[in-house]
């Protein structure tokens, strides 16, 4: 079963790969619904330890089908705040909008939240193969929606899980 998540994941990066204009997206955490990714290309150093990024968050289930939100992390507190946020609908339609600056909020530990924060603080260890191109979000999210509604994909999977499993595909 795990093979099967890894190739879907391989496939999935190799279609998106062709896409020369494409933005690169990091899938930073997942379960059987929602997925969020790291809009790669727009992440900011505003200072030694703070960073701002785009995250774009999609789900499979219930409205809206997908949403960015303009995010700022403090790597150093392990906080965040929202910027700005817009949800869309499946056919990429803006829902709403707002630009209200949240308040700055702990990261929630071993949470999705807490895998997005890792990432953006700390580039290095961002695996590759979670690397996903796509024209813009809506494509994204399309694509997820696909491979989510694969039979290996539709139960709750973590990068961090796949990699740490990925080679032995008897382990639990």
């Amino acid at each position: 079963m795990k093979i099967w998540k890894t190739t879907a994941v391989g496939v999935a990066i190799a279609l998106c790969a062709s896409h020369a204009s494409a933005a690169n997206y990091y899938l930073a955490a997942a379960n059987g619904e929602d997925s969020m990714f790291i809009a790669f290309d727009t992440l900011k150093s505003l200072s030694a330890s703070r960073k701002r990024v785009w995250v774009i968050f999609t789900s499979t289930e219930g409205s809206p089908a997908y949403k960015m939100a303009l995010e700022e992390y403090d790597c150093t507190e392990e906080t965040d705040r929202n910027l700005s946020l817009i949800g869309y609908t499946d056919k990429g339609d803006v829902l709403f909008s707002g630009d209200q600056p949240g308040p700055v909020r702990h990261v929630v530990p071993s949470s999705m939240g807490a895998n997005v924060l890792t990432a953006v603080c700390d580039l290095e260890t961002v695996e590759k193969r979670f690397m996903f191109r796509a024209d813009n979000p809506l494509e994204l999210y399309k694509l997820i929606k696909e491979l989510k509604s694969q039979p290996p994909l539709n139960r709750a999977w973590h990068p961090r899980q796949l990699s740490s499993r990925s080679s032995n595909p008897t382990a639990p």
